[in-house]
């Protein structure tokens, strides 16, 4: 079901402009139908492709069945939280890349917030505007354009100034009622590159006048952003970890993928070393280094290194398991991890011969119903921990499980185009759970391994069939009626 990744939109060259459309909050609901029309108007007048930038998503049941596949045409912008042990990934980037247009949108909201620079860098708004800006990095994106609304509006145009494209918006912004986002909204449309009146009801009228005006913006750019993927997910890449004799791998997953049991059978091997999730900030912020203990022969990997320096703490773990035997040596990592933490990516960027192990589910209805069974019973991987029904009943939320959809599909992409160099295989949950044998000769096969039996230490902690007890199946297969996921729900309900 991951379509995107047979097309991914990171590795995939443009032939005209990319614009960025921040139309709302929430992801297409019927009164912005017109501003989606508009937005297609423009795109094809300017021969241009349209990505609707968004950190929200809306029951798509509110839309009709012709428009609800335009949930497809957006990018739904993961923002990291607050009150991790460091400052958020996103504005540390910023940090690095471009402080001076940083301080700028800091200065803006702190004014409009009455706060200090300091204590504005960590404000939900500020943290939104950098995640945006860091994945129209990643796309690399010419233009911003900002349709209505007053908080998309400025999310858009201050996160375009922080990437340094132009931004195009119009005046006349929605009222907000909160007086900060008023003065925040002021500050933000003295940004834009151009600010036109307001939209007309013909969408062709509209998008001829918003073409008219973003041509001399876009023409007068030096050149386009075209940062890509690498340089808008990874910090500084340090000297790259290489050993003669042993090979590097990763385990890349989305949560209930089976990547446990990937992990286990891999470190069953007398010759590989796998250790867990390295870079989970719950563990790491208590001091807990997920490596199997008695593959640890050397004081130089310790869990203080750990947290003060990751990079060379990692290449440490590698170089003592290959100094003691290991043919092969890596981690399992999860995709919020690698995305609240840009150590992990650089490492990554930086192995030579990095071999990546992309472990998938087919069927995202399934996997969104284990992860919510298995945070309901807080049982994970294995033995003896199952729930005591485990098709009690259960609710998944539309909203919720669209946004899991779609971030899950987008995290494929990013982690994909971020080792878009490195050799990959790829394992399907559906695949390796009923022949394990199998999957066990492509892992050995895959890290030059000599073929042996992988022992599995784990077993499905999910029902064998999941969709019993699902209280609101009905009202998801309705929502994802006109979309790719719809075909989860096999025939619809008359």
């Amino acid at each position: 079901m991951s379509a995107h990744v047979d097309d991914n939109r990171f590795l995939k060259p443009s032939a005209g402009l990319r614009i960025a459309a921040c139309v709302a909050v929430q992801h297409p609901v019927r009164e912005h139908l017109h501003a989606y029309r508009c937005l297609d108007e423009l795109a094809r007048e300017l021969g241009a492709e349209l990505t609707v930038f968004h950190h929200g998503v809306a029951d798509l049941r509110e839309l009709p069945d012709a428009e609800r596949g335009r949930v497809h045409q957006g990018l739904l912008v993961p923002v990291q939280p607050a009150g991790t042990e460091r400052p958020a990934a996103d504005v540390a980037h910023f940090e690095r890349v471009a402080p001076r247009r940083l301080e700028t949108v800091v200065d803006r909201i702190a004014d409009a917030f009455g706060a200090s620079p300091g204590a504005a860098r960590d404000l939900d708004v500020a943290r939104v505007v950098c995640a945006y800006a860091r994945w129209m990095q990643a796309l690399g994106v010419d233009l911003v354009q900002c349709w209505s609304g007053a908080r998309p509006t400025v999310f858009g145009i201050l996160a375009a100034h922080l990437a340094g494209v132009p931004a195009v918006a119009f005046g006349a912004a929605t009222p907000d009622p909160a007086v900060a986002w008023q003065r925040l909204a002021a500050h933000a449309r003295g940004l834009a590159t151009t600010v036109l009146s307001p939209p007309d009801d013909a969408p062709a009228r509209t998008a001829t006048r918003i073409a008219a005006a973003v041509r001399p913006a876009v023409a007068s750019t030096a050149h386009r952003l075209e940062i890509g993927v690498h340089a808008a997910f990874a910090g500084p890449v340090s000297a790259p970890w290489a050993h003669p004799t042993a090979r590097p791998f990763v385990i890349v997953a989305a949560e209930r993928t089976g990547s446990t049991m990937i992990q286990l059978m891999l470190d069953s091997h007398p010759r590989a070393v796998c250790g867990g999730e390295l870079f989970n900030p719950r563990l790491r912020s208590t001091g807990m280094l997920d490596w199997p203990l008695r593959r640890i022969r050397s004081r130089t990997a310790t869990i203080g290194a750990w947290r003060e320096a990751p990079a060379a703490c990692l290449d440490a773990l590698f170089d003592d398991a290959a100094r003691h035997g290991a043919r092969a040596v890596g981690f399992k990592l999860l995709h919020d991890h690698g995305w609240l933490l840009d150590d992990a990516a650089s490492w990554l960027l930086a192995a030579e011969g990095l071999h990546v192990i992309d472990v998938r589910r087919r069927d995202p209805l399934a996997r969104r119903i284990s992860r919510v069974r298995a945070q309901r019973s807080d049982s994970w991987d294995d033995v003896g921990a199952l729930p005591t029904d485990p098709s009690s009943p259960v609710e998944l939320g539309v909203v919720p499980s669209i946004t899991d959809f779609l971030r899950t599909e987008l995290m494929e992409e990013r982690y994909e185009a971020l080792t878009s160099g490195a050799r990959r295989l790829r394992l399907d949950y559906e695949d390796f759970t009923v022949a394990p044998e199998a999957a066990a000769e492509k892992l050995t096969t895959f890290l030059g391994l000599r073929a042996r039996r992988l022992r599995v230490r784990t077993r499905k902690s999910g029902d064998r069939q999941p969709r019993v007890g699902v209280t609101d199946l009905d009202a998801l297969r309705d929502a994802c009626q006109g979309t790719r996921w719809q075909s989860l729900f096999g025939t619809p309900r008359s």
